[in-house]
């Protein structure tokens, strides 16, 4: 298996040195755990908890509450176990996952996985949520005028990981299908380096096949919906 280097998360997200990409994404987080209404006793669960910033925010700003991150690449579960203290599970393995959460939050995840390990994360997510639990799902609006803007900057930048022609970027902005390249970033686990070519539409009628979707939130700007969203969010229960 080829090795690969995850840089910091927080310098790519919520500590860019780009003034909206740093809102953008800690708007992001703000908007989650409006979403996820933790309340005191609640167990969380963070699938796909990158450096584990969101468990940090809920951890500062609730008391009695049990907070699990699940963060299956060894590089930024290392990055989350530095970052939060010890009162938060950090785990690799979905088999340490312990009982069932009433609060479950998967951001920023699902838009990096091919379909196996998309149906995985599915399964395993409904098998540790209780039956009344709130989920929260997020993926990034990669399709029309967001999608657009940031493929333009992303081939002006010329970002190695997002190899793609002009005519691939006016594709996604009317969002025609691209091929997509994985790559096995841990044992079992293919892993979709770029956003590109993915259309959070499609992954709307995945999502529906699983979950009851009773709520859809576009980030930072809800009025225009996916006209100006960046992320859409999906609040979920179990059918």
């Amino acid at each position: 298996m080829k090795k690969h280097h995850f840089p910091n998360y927080n310098t790519l997200t919520y500590n860019s040195p780009l003034p909206i990409q740093r809102w953008a994404h800690n708007k992001r987080f703000e908007e989650a755990i409006k979403m996820l209404d933790v309340k005191s006793g609640d167990r969380v669960l963070d699938y796909g908890c990158g450096d584990g910033r969101l468990l940090e925010l809920i951890n500062e700003k609730y008391r009695d509450v049990t907070l699990t991150g699940y963060e299956p690449v060894p590089e930024m579960a290392a990055q989350a176990l530095q970052r939060v203290n010890s009162s938060i599970h950090i785990v690799s393995n979905p088999a340490s996952l312990k009982g069932r959460f009433n609060k479950i939050a998967c951001l920023e995840t699902c838009e990096h996985l091919p379909e196996a390990e998309l149906q995985e994360l599915f399964s395993t997510i409904k098998q540790k949520a209780t039956q009344s639990a709130t989920i929260v799902f997020s993926v990034p609006v990669e399709t029309g005028l967001p999608g657009g803007i940031k493929n333009v900057y992303r081939k002006l930048r010329g970002h190695k990981k997002d190899k793609m022609s002009w005519m691939d970027v006016l594709k996604t902005i009317f969002g025609v299908k691209l091929d997509r390249s994985s790559h096995e970033i841990a044992v079992g686990l293919d892993y979709y380096y770029s956003h590109v070519g993915f259309n959070h539409r499609l992954f709307e009628q995945v999502l529906k096949s699983h979950f009851q979707i009773i709520k859809v939130v576009f980030s930072p700007f809800n009025f225009l919906k996916s006209l100006m969203g960046n992320t859409v969010f999906f609040v979920c229960k179990l059918k």
